[in-house]
């Protein structure tokens, strides 16, 4: 817990110096956030947190839908999944929130290949639709006459993109195993654990290949959970591109939802890159030079406002119900320790 909140502290305040630097470097005074109204930038926050609610549907579906041997409430589901939004924000991408809902899933009881299955079909959902939209932005951008940001952007979803798609189909098809190298290394850190070590993990990957293999199935409740992941997934896509939208209308930028999703997915392409703490830096400097190409004006200050109702408003939003989730989670494991001292 302290760990997580020292981890929280460090990125907020790199948030912050991101958006302190962006605004000193370019002259942006505070007035051009503020002139955006108090309606808009409430707006932009609500569609933001709608997309974590229907995120947490998304988990609901998954969660249920890969594995029947224990239920998880929807309830449940809603609650786990915004809390692991405030660990995917004072984290790099495709790391820390997954985990987080790997642990708890494997904490309820749930085997371990699923548990990590279906931590990891949340991010496979977030790339197919989210890549997609990043190589249009991108094809777009190039029409425009911006060829480095339209290529850039291109180059990258497009590596994430087929990064996914081999994972799946060596998963699906093979069945994914520890490397030979990986296995050696584990040996000489770990000596006679090492063994058992890497026998955890391979039965994990099994049990991981086995749930992937779902999505290849022909039948009906396989392409009914597919087709459910997607439209939820592509209703977040829009709630995002609907909480830029309500922004830069407010300052008279004549711009519909669509156009904003492509934005949007753009920027967290950018944002995706391994280089800061919850993209800090890449994500505002990204909003802005992706907008101004469609708008053809300055949106460094709506850049801003966006930064603050997808990042600096969600960490407020979900820390409660991180701080649930661990409570929860530390209370059932004081119970079990206190019944086995009884037996």
């Amino acid at each position: 817990m302290t760990r997580l909140v020292k981890k929280a502290i460090i990125a907020v305040l790199i948030s912050v110096i991101a958006v302190i630097v962006i605004a000193a470097s370019l002259d942006i005074e505070i007035s051009e956030v503020l002139t955006i109204g108090l309606v808009p930038f409430g707006l932009s926050a609500l569609f933001a947190t709608l997309a974590l609610v229907v995120k947490g549907l998304r988990f609901y579906l998954l969660a249920n839908g890969y594995q029947k041997d224990l239920r998880i409430s929807f309830r449940e589901s809603i609650v786990v999944r915004i809390a692991s939004e405030f660990v995917a924000l004072v984290s790099v991408s495709f790391i820390g929130d997954e985990a987080f809902r790997f642990g708890w899933l494997a904490k309820r009881g749930i085997n371990s290949g699923k548990a990590l299955w279906i931590a990891y079909a949340e991010i496979l959902f977030d790339v197919l639709i989210g890549t997609i939209i990043a190589i249009t932005t991108s094809i777009i951008l190039l029409l425009l006459g911006n060829l480095m940001l339209g290529i850039v952007i291109g180059i990258i979803s497009a590596s994430i993109l087929l990064t996914h798609l081999l994972i799946v189909i060596l998963s699906g098809r093979k069945g994914v195993t520890v490397p030979k190298m990986i296995r050696e290394l584990i040996k000489r850190l770990f000596k006679q654990k090492g063994e058992s070590i890497i026998e955890s993990i391979q039965n994990t990957l099994r049990n991981f290949s086995e749930t992937a293999r779902m999505v290849f199935r022909r039948s009906y409740s396989s392409y009914r959970l597919l087709a459910l992941n997607a439209v939820t997934t592509i209703i977040i896509a829009l709630l995002h591109g609907a909480s830029l939208c309500v922004l830069l209308n407010a300052i008279g930028v004549q711009i519909d939802i669509l156009a904003s999703m492509l934005v949007v997915y753009a920027t967290f392409t950018l944002a995706a890159l391994p280089i800061t703490i919850g993209g800090s830096g890449l994500a505002e400097i990204g909003t802005a030079l992706i907008s101004s190409s469609f708008a053809a004006i300055n949106t460094w200050g709506v850049a801003l406002a966006w930064r603050i109702t997808n990042y600096h408003v969600q960490l407020a939003v979900s820390g409660p119900f991180l701080i649930k989730v661990l409570w929860s989670l530390g209370a059932s494991s004081s119970n079990t320790r206190n019944e086995h001292s009884r037996g």
